[in-house]
């Protein structure tokens, strides 16, 4: 399995399964299963499926299997502009992954494998209609702002093209529109436009510091904009100098030099 986004946890596990074939789709959720903070990841093959999960803050994924036959789930995915719903129906109870558009697309091996079509508007949610000035989804605002830190000291290198390119999962499309608000929104005006829950802020963040950090150095530039997220966003105290502590720590690679 050569996913870059999916946890090694996740990917031995996977190959100690021995299933013999290429997963039909891989999807990761905008944090966990029914709006807990956290990571969530479906895996899809011709007979059976897995979910994994876990809340923010521990260390082992919670694993389920699930057989198309045996445990009868059934599935449904509504989406509006920048986000979908997938919802799966089990004998105990539904479960729901909040999805980025990207992820929506990436759902069509699941649809195909029960029969479904793609994805639908959902009805309790009206589409905006289109317009010259639309709202950035999360990933793609996120991109953007991490061009706006990388461009802050005047120069963007490529360590930082690439772990901006990674946040785009490198896909074309996703990359041109991040480039796009990039030089149509300032940093603040990106903030303003969109909406963050709790998880999204905290990734965020630890996306924004892992830019900065990405070339050896944190500059007060850098600095700035990434306290400018802080206040706009409301992020406590702790939760960023958790973060960046963190971050700080991982990237002093010097220390592991010989």
């Amino acid at each position: 399995m050569d996913y870059a986004f999916i946890p090694e946890k996740i990917k031995r596990f996977i190959e100690s399964e021995k299933l013999g074939e290429t997963a039909l789709c891989v999807i990761r959720g905008s944090g966990g299963f029914s709006g807990v903070p956290g990571e969530s990841y479906l895996l899809a093959y011709s007979k059976v499926f897995y979910l994994f999960g876990k809340s923010f803050g521990e260390s082992e994924f919670i694993k389920r299997k699930i057989d198309y036959v045996a445990d009868s789930p059934e599935i449904s995915l509504t989406q509006d502009k920048f986000s979908g719903l997938l919802e799966i129906h089990l004998r105990e109870g539904k479960l729901k992954m909040k999805l980025s558009s990207i992820e929506v697309e990436n759902c069509a091996g699941l649809l195909q494998r029960f029969g479904l079509p793609p994805a639908t508007p959902s009805s309790s949610r009206t589409s905006a209609p289109e317009d010259s000035d639309p709202v950035p989804e999360p990933l793609t605002a996120l991109a953007a702002c991490m061009k706006h830190i990388a461009a802050s000291d005047n120069k963007t290198g490529e360590p930082e093209q690439r772990l901006i390119e990674a946040v785009c999962r490198n896909n074309p499309r996703m990359i041109h529109r991040a480039e796009s608000c990039f030089h149509r929104y300032s940093f603040s005006e990106l903030l303003e436009r969109i909406e963050l829950d709790e998880q999204q802020r905290l990734c965020f963040l630890a996306n924004l510091y892992e830019l900065a950090m990405s070339d050896g150095a944190l500059r007060s530039c850098e600095q700035r904009l990434i306290d400018e997220f802080v206040r706009l966003k409301e992020v406590s105290p702790e939760n960023a100098a958790t973060i960046r502590e963190v971050l700080l720590i991982k990237n002093q690679l010097s220390a592991l030099a010989t």
